[in-house]
Formats: C-alpha cells, sequence, structure tokens
C-alpha cells in the first residue's frame, strides 16, 4: 500500500517536473518559448482585471513569471513525491495563478477551435487541482497528535529506556516517519482557508468573463 501511493505520488507529480524541467532548459535570456506564449495572455488577462475589477496590476516581466512557474512546479512536485504538505500548496498556487491565464476559454466564441481545445486543457487542470486538494484534506484528516509509550519504570521511580532492538532501527514506526514529515502543521488551517477563498474566487470569476463574453456577443449579434 506504501509502495502504491508513492508511485501514485510520482506519476503525479512528473506532469509538473518534467514541465518545469523543459521550461528550464528553454529558459534562455528572455524566457524562452514559455514566456512568448504567456506575454499576449498575460495581457489580456490584466486588461480583464483592470476593466472588471478595477485592480491595477502592477508591471511584471514574463521572464520572472516563468522563473516562479519553474520553481513551484520544480520544488513543489519534488517534496510532493515524498508525501510534503508544502509541495501541494506550492502546486496549489501554481495551478490557482496559471488555469485561468493559460486555458483563457472564456475569451473566444463557442464556435471557434481554441475554444474547445482551451476547455478541454482548463477542465484536465481543473482535476489536477481537485487532486490537491483532496490529497491536502486527507492530509490534515490524519490525527496529529500520537500517544507516546509510556516508558516502564524501576522501583525507584528512575525511568529506564527500552533496550535496542533490531526490528526498530530497520523498520521506524509508520507514525513517527509520518509526524516527521509535516512541514507546516500550524499553517494548515490558513492555507486551507486560503485556498477555499481563492478557488471560489476563480470560479465567480470565470462564470462572470463566460456571462460578459456570451452577453457582449448577443449585442453585437444584434
Amino acid at each position: 500500500m506504501a509502495f502504491t501511493s508513492f508511485l501514485g505520488r510520482v506519476l503525479f507529480a512528473s506532469i509538473f517536473i518534467l514541465s518545469a524541467y523543459q521550461e528550464f532548459n528553454e529558459f534562455g535570456v528572455d524566457g524562452g518559448p514559455a514566456a512568448k506564449a504567456l506575454k499576449p495572455k498575460f495581457g489580456v488577462f490584466t486588461s480583464h482585471v483592470q476593466s472588471h475589477a478595477g485592480i491595477q496590476v502592477p508591471e511584471i516581466e514574463i521572464k520572472h513569471l516563468v522563473s516562479a512557474a519553474i520553481f513551484l512546479k520544480g520544488i513543489g512536485g519534488i517534496l510532493f513525491i515524498f508525501g510534503s504538505s508544502l509541495g501541494a500548496y506550492l502546486l496549489i498556487i501554481h495551478q490557482l495563478i496559471a488555469i485561468p491565464i493559460l486555458y483563457d476559454f472564456y475569451n473566444y466564441d463557442n464556435e471557434e477551435k481554441e475554444f474547445n481545445q482551451l476547455f478541454l486543457k482548463f477542465t484536465q487542470n481543473m482535476a489536477l487541482y481537485g487532486a490537491l486538494l483532496f490529497f491536502v484534506g486527507m492530509k490534515n484528516s490524519f490525527p496529529r497528535r500520537l500517544h507516546k509509550k509510556k516508558v516502564p519504570k524501576t522501583k525507584t521511580g528512575v525511568a529506564v529506556s527500552a533496550p535496542w532492538r533490531s526490528c526498530d532501527i530497520l523498520a521506524p514506526k509508520h507514525n513517527d516517519f509520518r509526524r516527521s514529515k509535516m512541514f507546516v502543521p500550524v499553517l494548515d488551517p490558513y492555507l486551507v482557508g486560503a485556498h477555499q477563498i481563492f478557488s471560489k474566487s476563480l470560479v465567480w470569476f470565470l462564470i462572470g468573463f463566460f456571462v460578459s463574453n456570451n452577453l457582449a456577443a448577443m449585442e453585437n449579434a444584434c
């Protein structure tokens, strides 16, 4: 069971790690092909945010965004393989930022070819995002406070440590191993609440854009 879980995390994280590795090799001076593909989409996204939400988006160099994406996917994917909640949170942050910008199906009409292609990629990445939320939820459902073993005491009341056993050295307890992998136990409730707020905001943001574009298309047709 442990090997199956580890293999599943490796296969899941390989999507992000291989993508980060490819973008890192092609980065060059200006960010490579990833920056060229991201630049027009980011410009359209910022214009939508400024016009609909009234929020002034600061100017950011595209190559810096690509560097951040490489970091989030690479480091997050590696940590996720070892069952770290921090790795899952890094991948969640990447998905929250990348999905509405890269897979902007809402900027195209239903009859256009790009609409179906982008909408398919959008749903696939939302499935990955949902899997990350499921992993975090299952991780937080485990009890964090583990009962300690009672140390035997002598007649004088002095605690005596149990003798070392070869099985304890070769096969450590699963609970101790799991407890050592919890990097952010204190921040988990705040991060869970944060990504719930971001998820709802993302859904309503996409619904608003989709409805507004359809209304604009209907007005133009009339």
